[in-house]
């Protein structure tokens, strides 16, 4: 009897584990799109215009740089967040370019390690602001949970 206790009580446990993430260190947080960021008032157009400043000027003859970096522990974070989400190794993941953190949001260039600019040039409009992009990827905008 007191056996069969330990073995639901265990069981229960385990359960519980599993459902709340117990032994998950990988942080909680969501991903956006720069419009979905910019419509729930996460960036404001000034926001934007810094952004697509630094993503229009990031190829070309004239590249530019976004003149911070990320720390190591918050790189790590939004790699995480971003494999899990997708299903990946971290390991296969890169963020290529960061853009800033703006009001908790952190606007990155995020995916596969791999990418492959396609030379696909298309424009994005949000706010009234044009982001150029050389690619199919797009700008991610993700918010940490604390």
């Amino acid at each position: 009897m007191v056996k069969k206790l330990m073995s639901i009580g265990a069981a229960a446990v385990m359960g519980a584990c599993l459902f709340c993430g117990c032994g998950d260190d990988v942080p909680a947080g969501e991903f956006y799109s720069l419009q979905e960021a910019y419509d729930n008032g996460w960036l404001t157009r000034e926001d934007l215009l810094s952004v697509a400043y630094y993503q229009n000027h990031s190829w070309g003859e004239e590249q530019v740089e976004y003149p911070q970096k990320l720390d190591l522990d918050t790189e790590k974070d939004l790699i995480e967040v971003y494999a899990k989400k997708k299903n990946m190794n971290t390991e296969d993941v890169r963020i290529f370019s960061y853009y800033g953190t703006y009001n908790g949001s952190y606007v990155i260039d995020i995916g596969h390690r791999d990418g492959i600019v396609t030379g696909v040039v298309w424009t994005e409009t949000v706010g009234g602001v044009e982001i150029n992009y050389c690619s199919g990827a797009r700008l991610f905008v993700l918010r940490l949970e604390s």
